[in-house]
């Protein structure tokens, strides 16, 4: 995320005027596109030198790579890979287009047609491949959003004698160490009130066990109630006490309560949150 830019230099043994090629591509390398610039190029694309991290441009190729990457990290392991792919298309497609662009400039130097002239068709291509990788990362976003969205990653059934092709929405959800360490599940366990879903992983059990869990839960709050050395509960404290003082105290008890059950979770499995499934 605090990659700005980066290349690859392709340095190759040809005349001056035909020279290497730089691979550029701005923001992160696993959100954005390698557009090939000739070393004798006198011009880049103009998405190149456009955009400020103050402030988003529609204009700037970093902004279009950043919206992907960013996007992508919402739910990374679904939409990445469609990322990987176009990366995989686009680049297949400009490694040919290079090929065919340096031997079209190669010839050019044997014919003896340089006086710039191939500067400036190299030059040219440049520009388009440039432009092409930037609109196609544009359009790219909005692909995305229409393939994953709402916690859900849109697909098609293939199509049958008795049924057409139709829309296919398979369900996903939060990792479930995130849910366990966020307590997701403490009251909806308790209260018998939610059922996962089923496509995205098999029930609550994996998680702790529901026993388990509930037994887990039942320790915080009996945890929680010993730090009132006059016997008050959970249930009865905000009746005898008022105000934000009482606030303050729950508040505190219920920090104690997470932070001793993680730390001797922690001191038993180290760095447990790395363990769960």
């Amino acid at each position: 995320m605090r990659t700005s830019w980066s290349f690859v230099a392709q340095a190759r043994k040809h005349d001056n005027e035909v020279g290497g090629v730089l691979w550029f591509s701005q923001y992160q390398p696993s959100a954005g596109g390698y557009s090939p610039v000739f070393s004798s190029a006198v011009e880049v694309p103009k998405s190149f030198s456009r955009g400020t991290l103050f402030e988003f441009s529609q204009e700037s190729s970093y902004w279009a790579f950043c919206a992907v990457g960013n996007y992508a990290q919402t739910a990374w392991s679904y939409i990445h890979p469609y990322i990987a792919k176009k990366q995989n298309e686009v680049e297949s497609e400009l490694f040919e287009k290079v090929e065919l662009a340096t031997d079209k400039a190669k010839k050019m130097v044997e014919e003896k047609e340089s006086n710039g002239k191939v500067a400036e068709y190299l030059t040219s291509v440049s520009l388009e491949v440039g432009e092409f990788v930037f609109t196609t990362w544009k359009a790219l976003l909005f692909e995305l959003i229409g393939l994953v969205h709402d916690g859900y990653q849109t697909g098609v059934t293939e199509p049958t004698e008795t049924s057409p092709t139709a829309i296919k929405m398979t369900e996903f959800f939060y990792p479930r160490w995130w849910l366990v360490l966020t307590d997701y599940f403490s009251n909806s366990v308790e209260a018998k009130d939610w059922t996962p879903p089923t496509n995205s992983w098999e029930s609550v059990e994996n998680v702790f066990g529901t026993v388990e869990f509930s037994k887990s839960v039942a320790e915080r709050v009996s945890l929680a109630r010993t730090i009132w050395d006059d016997g008050t509960t959970l249930n009865n404290v905000g009746e005898q006490q008022g105000g934000g003082v009482i606030t303050a105290c729950l508040l505190l008890a219920a920090g104690v309560c997470v932070g001793y059950f993680f730390g001797a979770k922690s001191s038993k499995t180290p760095q447990v949150y790395q363990q769960l499934p």
